[in-house]
């Protein structure tokens, strides 16, 4: 009897935590269907941008990112391009003294993408409207500045791009892409179609220059764009999300580099978790709902986690018992309903299906780096990037 009552709290205890995780991907990916809120554009001023890649050793990428803003149908007057180059070959960087970008050779140690922006917000001497912050491995189309500077408006500090896979040549790289675009539907779309503030993402954010310049000092982790946000929520700066400015970025093709990514942004959730944790008497009071709804999104379980648990809690809970199994399979079928219907209809071929057999290895992966997570907020961890000839548009 005792042993039963047990099974039975920790059965109940197991359900309500997946449960709460369920729950919030589930009436997000709802609002993703429903119609967006669109930016009305406006053409009446073309603003200043400043156009900041931070490259850690990304001699195989670099040139092929910043070739594509010399092909903007935008003013070359009108933005600035700055390459924070970082354990970079002397090659790359002879290179990119031809090129006629701002070349700025990292002296700080250890490296950081924090301090990369503090250095290039730092050795600016030009007044600027915008930062657009891109990955040394980032694409973007000749549209790209034109159609930014149409959804700048006034009262608009921060803008997300809609970030999406150059590259879906591996498995894990496709579960990567597939994975980035439910996070979009979720976290970006689902959440500006009810008004709340979309996701950063770290890379394709446009910020409010004069707003970035007060604030880049105060990075100090490897999450930077969560310290970003933060910082942007506590001012009550929601982020928009620009679904129709893609920006491509290239996707990890091997378990371990996806293991490396998934411990440093846990580690970064982590810290922002205790850091929003302070400021939640204070958003509550003021009624500040874009800070409290990212206080709950930092304490769901990460989506493949919850998956592969929630999967393998169903069937043991229905060989024990038939009756408490029936929540866990509506459960686990809404829970894998909702992930259906935000990945894009072009995902769907045989391939994603044999990349599917793929997520237990990657979620082992993912929890044991949960064991390693000491010092992963604070100290760089390189995510490796190909030659951009080696990878294939999704």
């Amino acid at each position: 009897m005792l042993m039963e009552l047990t099974l039975h709290i920790l059965d109940l205890l197991l359900f309500l935590t997946i449960a709460f995780s369920v729950a919030y991907t589930v009436l997000f990916a709802l609002f993703s269907l429903c119609s967006r809120r669109k930016i009305a554009p406006q053409t009446e001023r073309q603003n200043r941008f400043l156009v900041v890649f931070p490259a850690y050793a990304e001699d195989a990428v670099i040139m092929g990112s910043v070739s594509c803003l010399w092909q903007q149908d935008y003013p070359t007057s009108l933005f600035n391009v700055v390459v924070v180059a970082d354990h970079m070959k002397p090659a790359t960087l002879t290179r990119l003294r031809e090129l006629p970008l701002q070349l700025l050779v990292a002296d700080y140690h250890p490296s950081s993408k924090a301090k990369a922006l503090q250095l290039a917000v730092s050795r600016c001497s030009e007044d600027f409207d915008y930062i657009v912050i891109l990955d040394a491995d980032n694409h973007v189309r000749p549209t790209f500045l034109s159609q930014l500077n149409a959804c700048c408006h006034p009262g608009i500090t921060a803008m997300q791009a809609h970030r999406m896979a150059k590259n879906t040549n591996t498995p894990v790289a496709l579960l990567d892409a597939v994975s980035e675009e439910v996070n979009n539907a979720i976290f970006r779309k689902g959440h500006q179609t009810v008004g709340m503030s979309a996701a950063l993402i770290g890379s394709g954010m446009c910020l409010e220059f004069n707003w970035f310049r007060k604030h880049v000092m105060q990075l100090s982790t490897a999450g930077e764009d969560k310290e970003i946000e933060e910082a942007l929520l506590r001012e009550k700066h929601p982020v928009m999300y620009l679904e129709d400015i893609p920006v491509l970025d290239e996707k990890v093709q091997t378990g371990i580099s996806f293991g490396n990514q998934r411990r440093r942004w846990i580690a970064a959730q982590l810290y922002s978790l205790r850091s929003l944790f302070r400021l939640l008497p204070t958003a509550f009071r003021e009624g500040n709902l874009h800070l409290i709804d990212k206080f709950v999104q930092h304490l769901l379980i990460p989506r493949s986690i919850c998956l592969c648990l929630s999967t393998l809690l169903t069937i043991i809970v229905c060989c024990l018992s038939r009756q408490h199994g029936i929540k866990w399979i509506i459960l686990t079928g809404l829970l894998y309903a909702a992930v259906v219907a935000c990945i894009p209809r072009r995902f769907f071929r045989r391939s994603l299906f044999v990349a599917v057999l793929h997520i237990p290895l990657l979620v082992g992966r993912m929890v044991l780096g949960l064991f390693g997570l000491k010092g992963a907020v604070t100290h760089f961890i390189h995510t490796e990037h190909t030659a951009s000839k080696s990878v294939d548009q999704a």
